[in-house]
Parts: C-alpha cells; sequence; structure tokens
C-alpha cells in the first residue's frame, strides 16, 4: 500500500542500486583508464569546478552512456531496436 513504510522503504532500495553500480562503474573505470587519478583529490578539485575534473566525469559519462546501449528485438518493420539499457536518473 503506497504511504506506508514498507512502500517507501521498497521504493529507495532500487535508486541505491542505481548509485552502487553507478559508483562501481566508476571504480572500473578510474581502475582502468585513469589509475594515476587520486580520488579525494579528485572530488576536492571537482568541488573546485577544475576543468580536468570535470573532463574526467565527461569521458566516464560518454563511455558509461555508450555501454548501456543495448539491441532488443522489435515487433514492427525493424527487427531490432537500439535503446538504451541503463537509464541515467541516478
Amino acid at each position: 500500500m503506497p504511504g506506508t513504510p514498507a512502500a517507501c522503504c521498497r521504493s529507495r532500495r532500487r535508486p541505491d542500486k542505481k548509485r552502487k553500480r553507478a559508483l562501481a562503474a566508476w571504480n572500473r573505470y578510474r581502475e582502468k583508464f585513469q589509475k594515476q587519478l587520486d580520488p579525494v583529490e579528485f572530488w576536492v578539485d571537482l568541488c573546485k569546478n577544475e576543468s580536468e575534473a570535470k573532463a574526467h566525469c565527461q569521458t566516464f559519462l560518454q563511455l558509461y552512456v555508450k555501454a548501456s546501449k543495448r539491441k532488443r528485438l522489435a515487433l514492427g518493420p525493424e527487427e531490432h531496436v537500439t535503446e538504451q539499457g541503463q537509464p541515467l536518473d541516478l
């Protein structure tokens, strides 16, 4: 039933999973492409609006969105449709 504590908890679980998945993707990106990047210094630079930190975020998000696109079967004139598999409502 909406409005009950149990319903409230259920609705909060999904965004937490999305955040964890996005953070795990960020950590994989950092380990694969930016090993020299100090995580604490990066977040401080991002808060200071440093252009290099913003560039790292933009690159990560571009790769994240590109990796989330999947082909699926479609009913209609096209056999397959490409759609984004990971909604980005983090």
